[in-house]
């Protein structure tokens, strides 16, 4: 399964979401945010969603979500599931950090 546009790849790529143009800071900040997130997370929970969310976003390592699937031993369906997961937290934190 080939990438999809998703909120997260275009701040990541573009840095403009929601008709806004973020700086490559307020980028950095959010993604930090949800990367920090997923570290505690994962503490509590023995996950792995951090490494996930990086290897998604951040490290640009892998180019379709076959790979990444089975790099975590994890179904398509599950990755999936993950991404919506990841792109709500993502969409609450740059609306948060819009109000402010």
């Amino acid at each position: 399964m080939n990438r999809r546009n998703d909120l997260l790849n275009v701040l990541a790529e573009q840095r403009c979401c929601f008709g806004k143009k973020f700086s490559e800071e307020e980028v950095r900040a959010v993604l930090s945010a949800i990367v920090a997130y997923y570290e505690i997370n994962d503490m509590e929970t023995s996950d792995c969603h951090s490494m996930i969310f990086k290897t998604l976003y951040l490290d640009g390592g892998f180019r379709n979500y076959d790979k990444v699937a089975s790099a975590y031993y994890i179904s398509t369906y599950t990755l999936d599931r993950y991404r919506q997961r990841y792109n709500r937290l993502a969409e609450k934190l740059i609306l948060a950090q819009m109000k402010k």
